[in-house]
Order: structure tokens, then C-alpha cells, then sequence
């Protein structure tokens, strides 16, 4: 914990009563821990199974590759207008592709994404995105 800013790494989600159930399942021993991000599964799958269907969506469909082509672009160009860490983008879409796109552009800069529901009232998103 670094002042006001509380790591997610740092924070418990699971109660004794998880831990016991979790350790029964698996025989008495803890699952290997992996430490990947979303980001990072996405891209090594970007890698892999560049072909294979990455997003499935009422506005189309893309790979693995084309995601992480289009978001990369777009993480560039976000860097190049000064966004990384500690900068927090709000992201107004409704459920499409291009909105995971655009979640991924953001991670890929470093910063932080809020996602933002467009049916809200004008004036309740306007409020949110000045906070």
C-alpha cells in the first residue's frame, strides 16, 4: 500500500471457509499460484492461436491477432497523447467488439479504465467523469 492507493494483489478474497473448501478439492494441497494479468493472457494467446476467434459479438467477430493489432494501435496513439500509469480513462460503450478494443488500448498504455454505461443520463456521466 503506497498512501491513499490500496494494490489489488494486496487484497483478500477469500474467506477461511473458501480456503478450506479450495484445498479439500485439490486434495489437500494449494494450486500452483500464477501471476498473470488479463492483458498478459491475451496477448500470449495472440501468440499462440493467433487465428482462433478472440471476440464473438453482436457488431462482428475478431482474432486473436486482429485484437491485439488494433489495440496495440490504439495504445500508441493514446501514448502519444501523454496517457499512461496513474491516468484513468473513462470508457463509454455499449457492449461491442470495439469496446474491448478499447479497454485493451488503455491497459496496453498503462493506464486505468472506468467503464461507463452510455444509457446513464448525460448529466450523471458528466458528473462521473469529473470526479
Amino acid at each position: 500500500m503506497i498512501g491513499d492507493i490500496q494494490f489489488v494483489k494486496d487484497v483478500n478474497l477469500l474467506s477461511a471457509g473458501n480456503m478450506r473448501d479450495i484445498l479439500h478439492w485439490n486434495n489437500k494441497t494449494s494450486p500452483e499460484t500464477e501471476y498473470s494479468s488479463i492483458l498478459d493472457i491475451i496477448i500470449h494467446q495472440a501468440r499462440k492461436r493467433p487465428m482462433k476467434l478472440a471476440i464473438s459479438s453482436w457488431d462482428g467477430e475478431m482474432s486473436y491477432k486482429k485484437l491485439d493489432e488494433l489495440s496495440s494501435k490504439a495504445s500508441q496513439y493514446l501514448t502519444s497523447l501523454g496517457l499512461g500509469p496513474r491516468d484513468i480513462v473513462p470508457i463509454c460503450f455499449e457492449k461491442s467488439m470495439w469496446a474491448v478494443v478499447a479497454i485493451l488500448a488503455v491497459m496496453k498504455s498503462g493506464a486505468a479504465f472506468v467503464p461507463l454505461d452510455p444509457a446513464l443520463p448525460s448529466k450523471r456521466l458528466k458528473v462521473s467523469c469529473s470526479l
